[in-house]
This record gives C-alpha cells, sequence and structure tokens, in this order.
C-alpha cells in the first residue's frame, strides 16, 4: 500500500454541487466584466453618435402625427459595428411591426446585461 496517496470518494451529485460553488465566483466575474465591457461599448457608440450628429440619439423617433417608432438602441447600431442589422430595420415603421419585430430578435446583444440583480425589469435578465 502506498502511503503517499489519498484516496477521496465522492458521488456525482456532491462532486457537481462542489464544481459549482468553485466556479460560480469565476462566472460572475466574467459576467461582470462583459456588463462593464457592453456599457463602455454603449457608451462609445453614444458618443460617436454624437459626434456625426451634433446631438445625442433620442430616447425614441416618432412619425408626423408623434407616434414614437424606434429606439435609441436602434439609433446607434451603426456605431455597435451592427450597420448590417440596422439597415434590416424600417425605420419609417413603428418597433412593434411585423418587419422591425424580426429585425430586432438579433438586435442589441451588448444592451442586455449579463448578470441583473434580481428587482431588475424583465427585459435586463438573462440567464448566464
Amino acid at each position: 500500500m502506498n502511503q503517499d496517496r489519498i484516496t477521496v470518494v465522492i458521488d456525482a451529485q456532491k462532486a457537481s454541487a462542489w464544481a459549482a460553488t468553485l466556479t460560480s465566483p469565476l462566472r460572475e466575474n466574467a459576467a461582470r466584466s462583459q456588463c462593464t465591457n457592453n456599457l463602455k461599448q454603449i457608451g462609445l457608440a453614444m458618443h460617436n453618435y454624437h459626434d456625426r450628429h451634433k446631438t445625442f440619439p433620442p430616447a425614441y423617433t416618432v412619425d408626423k402625427a408623434g407616434k414614437p417608432l424606434l429606439s435609441w438602441r436602434v439609433l446607434i447600431l451603426p456605431y455597435l459595428d451592427q450597420e448590417a442589422l440596422y439597415k434590416e430595420f424600417h425605420l419609417d415603421d413603428p418597433w412593434d411591426s411585423v418587419h422591425n419585430r424580426r429585425s430586432s430578435t438579433g438586435c442589441l446583444r451588448p444592451t442586455i446585461v449579463p448578470v441583473a440583480p434580481p428587482n431588475a425589469p424583465t427585459w435586463a435578465r438573462r440567464p448566464i
């Protein structure tokens, strides 16, 4: 018998729980870093929009009757290297039109918060 070895017997469920305990802080730190990077990208996109248009994007665009169309998030897409996605939107249609709703499914990854507190709005939450 080799006295330099220790043998540990553990079932799969306990091993999984132990591994999750060890990796959870790593996932949280990665998500926090991703969130920080997303916010920096949004900030840079806003400033690039400002440099081009001499104003920050409005909260939303409106049609001639004053009805809301698309939000600022669509307006900054070209500044987030999302020019192709921006071109998919019909800028004269409301955000919830059939076409724009379809275009928005791939929209705005940087505006999603990787880890949000439990009381955050549902649009800001997504699983890690």
